[in-house]
Parts: C-alpha cells; structure tokens; sequence
C-alpha cells in the first residue's frame, strides 16, 4: 500500500496491527503525528527547508484627496482607489492611517477619523509594508530583494517601534521584522523604508510541521521516507496493547529507520 495521505498511513497501520476499534484507532491517529514529530526534530533535513516570494506594491499617489478633521472618510479627485487598498496604509498630513473600506474610485473610508487640519487638493500616498509569507512558514532564515544584492536584514519589532516609530521613508527594504500573523494563520512581516516599487522579494524559510488530521493531509515527510511513519505507529500500538517482542522489532526498525533518513539526507 503506498504511503501517499494519512489516511493510507493508518489503514496500512491497522491492518498490520489487525484490530481496528476505537480505541486502537484513535492510539493510531496520535501515534502518527507523535512520530512525524519526533522525525522531524531527529535532524535538519534538507526537506525542512523551502523557498518563496512576494511582491511588494508601488505606492499609489494619483490626483489629490480632500480630509476632513474628525472623519473618516478621503475624497479623491483623479484618483482610481481599488478594494485592493483595503488593509493599506494612506498617508497624509505628516500623518499614517489605515484603510478600512473601499467605496469608490474616489472615495476611501479609513479606520480611524482624521486626526489633522480640514483641506483639500492635498497630496498623498496610499502603500502597503506589511506582507503575508507563504502557509508553511515556520521561521525565516534570509530575505532579499529583487535588483538589490545585498540581505535584507531582520530586526525585533520593539527595535523597528524604537528607531523608525513613524516609518514613512520610501526605498529599497533593508529591514524586515516579523509583526505576528494574518486572518488565515500566516505570519506577516513589515518591510522598511516602505517599498517604492513592485519588486520581488525572496526568501529563504524553514517550514512549520503541522498535525495530520484530515484523511487527506500530506505529512511533510518524503514518500521514500513515510515507511518510517508507518513503522514508528506501529511501534507505540505494539506497546500500547503490550505486544511485547512485536513491540521491540518494531521500535528496532523505526530506529533504524530515522538512521536510514539521516544518512540520505547528510549525502544531499
């Protein structure tokens, strides 16, 4: 049986084992991801390891707004505002707001009134600095910007606040910190100064190892390698149901085969 999905892992598991209650299944389904775990804390595989990118946005800064002290909303004259600003920051005033809504081409609502002087014919810039990484970030090794050869370099959010509180200078990012995680889960990061055009950003991360719960999860662990998954559950059930000897050659045999991984992933 291939060991393609979770569900598989478990069936293959069972059917070994020969007792498919309940009980046994639920032993199964932690007993997986105990193993996957473990697997994979067992040595920085290669496999751990991924790249990505985004793309960062040009500021948008056509024809003028109009604001008004005390509300929310900006009035444009020339302008062509999209729903894609929403969750952007809009700049105006010496002052940095958020967009929380889009009305029209010419008219933006923001998430908090506005704090400056009542004008109009104003410039302004709308940008984003915020960024969501890929779904299987764990941690970032290193980040670089498209045209520009040099790392982008990491930095706490509490020293980002401390030394660039406002962050309104525009140019090549060469600062990065990690600023929590998006509606979905995935971690964010802010870039500074604030990009000034759509460039590529490329990085390097280590994955995050996440639970197996749905039938069609794929572990994270290479096919040529889930054997190992499958003979690590097998081990735990065996013990669970004091199988004795079984328990033993199967926990010899996952041994063997976290070696076997180590040493095919040392050769890459």
């Amino acid at each position: 049986m291939a060991y393609d999905t979770y569900a598989n892992i478990k069936t293959a598991v069972l059917e070994k084992i020969g007792i498919s209650d309940d009980d046994v299944v639920t032993v199964v389904k932690q007993a997986l991801n105990d193993v996957l775990e473990e697997i994979c804390q067992a040595h920085n595989f290669s496999w751990l390891y991924g790249n990505s990118s985004f793309i960062t946005v040009k500021p948008y800064e056509t024809g003028t707004v109009s604001v008004t002290e005390g509300s929310a909303t900006v009035t444009g004259s020339g302008t062509t505002f999209t729903s894609g600003m929403v969750g952007r920051k809009f700049y105006c005033g010496n002052a940095t707001y958020e967009i929380a809504t889009f009305v029209s081409t010419t008219s933006l609502t923001l998430t908090t009134v506005y704090a400056g002087d009542t004008g109009s014919g104003l410039t302004y810039k709308i940008y984003q600095d915020e960024y969501s990484l890929a779904s299987d970030v764990e941690d970032i090794l290193a980040m670089r910007q498209e045209n520009n050869p040099q790392k982008i370099d990491k930095k706490g959010i509490e020293e980002m606040d401390l030394y660039y509180p406002q962050r309104t200078n525009f140019g090549y990012p060469s600062i990065y910190s990690i600023i929590g995680y998006d509606s979905t889960g995935y971690i964010k990061v802010a870039l500074y100064p604030v990009p000034n055009q759509a460039r590529n950003i490329y990085y390097r991360y280590k994955k995050r190892v996440t639970e197996m719960s749905a039938d069609s999860s794929i572990p994270i662990v290479p096919l040529r390698y889930r054997w190992v998954l499958a003979k690590g559950a097998l081990y735990i059930v065996a013990k669970h149901l004091e199988m004795g000897s079984a328990a033993q050659d199967f926990e010899r045999e996952y041994r063997q085969g976290i070696a076997q991984i180590i040493a095919a992933d040392k050769k890459i």
